[in-house]
Parts: C-alpha cells; sequence; structure tokens
C-alpha cells in the first residue's frame, strides 16, 4: 500500500487538526477521571482493604486446611506403619512418607502462625464496615489457629 508522495502531506495537513483534537479530549476525560477518582477515594480505599481481607482469610483458611489434611494424614501412616510391621516390605515407604507428613505439619504450622498474625494484626489496624460476616469469619478463624498452635 504505497502513497504517491505528492498525497502524503495532504492527509498529514488535513489530519493534524483531527489528531490534535482527539488528543485534547482525551487529556480531558483524564483529567475528569482522575477528579472523580479523587472524590471516589474512600469507597476505593475500602474496596481495596476488602481485597485484602479477603486475601487473608483465604491464606488463614487454606493453611488451617492444609494442617487438618497433614494431622490426618500423620494419623493414618502411623496406623498403617503399626499395621505392617517392621518386616513388611513396604514398612521402610510407609515410614518415609510418615517422615514427609510430619515435616509438612510443622511447616504448615508455622504458615497458620504466619497468617493468624498477620490477619490479627490487620484486623487491629483496618476497619472494614462492609464485611462484619467477613470480620466474624477472620476472627473465628484466628481462634481455630490459636488453638491449633496450642
Amino acid at each position: 500500500a504505497t502513497m504517491d508522495k505528492g498525497v502524503q502531506p495532504l492527509l498529514r495537513s488535513t489530519l493534524k487538526p483531527e489528531a490534535a483534537r482527539v488528543r485534547r479530549l482525551a487529556r480531558e476525560r483524564a483529567g475528569r477521571r482522575g477528579r472523580a477518582r479523587a472524590r471516589a477515594g474512600a469507597a476505593t480505599m475500602d474496596k481495596a482493604t476488602l481485597t485484602k481481607l479477603r486475601v487473608k482469610v483465604g491464606v488463614l483458611r487454606r493453611a488451617v486446611k492444609e494442617h487438618a489434611m497433614y494431622t490426618d494424614e500423620v494419623a493414618q501412616l502411623t496406623a498403617k506403619g503399626e499395621e505392617l510391621g517392621p518386616e513388611h516390605d513396604r514398612y521402610r515407604q510407609n515410614a518415609q512418607a510418615l517422615d514427609e507428613s510430619k515435616a509438612m505439619v510443622l511447616d504448615v504450622a508455622n504458615r497458620v502462625a504466619d497468617a493468624r498474625e498477620d490477619l490479627s494484626a490487620f484486623l487491629d489496624t483496618e476497619t472494614v464496615e462492609e464485611a462484619e460476616e467477613l470480620c466474624k469469619e477472620a476472627r473465628k478463624l484466628i481462634a481455630d489457629a490459636e488453638a491449633l498452635s496450642a
């Protein structure tokens, strides 16, 4: 799509005013959006805070769930190891899986403690009026997490 050299300057000269008008309108719209965002700053902050709260609650919920899962796995593998006895072929394999699960319980317990502290600190510093149910769930999860570490 090559153009005649005489047509290019003509097109540029006719499009320049239009391009300038489009850029000016875009700047004006951006300015209006910026002012609207400044007026809605409090609502935006609450939304960001609510999102952070949801994420932190989700992290703690998942960590508590994983802790329960690995604790159950340790109990199952311990029972299976006692059932198999040391002379069984799969005893060593079961003992290795048991050691890995015990290590995961410790790792997840540390993650639960970190997530609990993070969520507690967040709830102490931030207030989210729209999320009473989520705050109740967060407080319950914190209590559950404290019971795990006790």
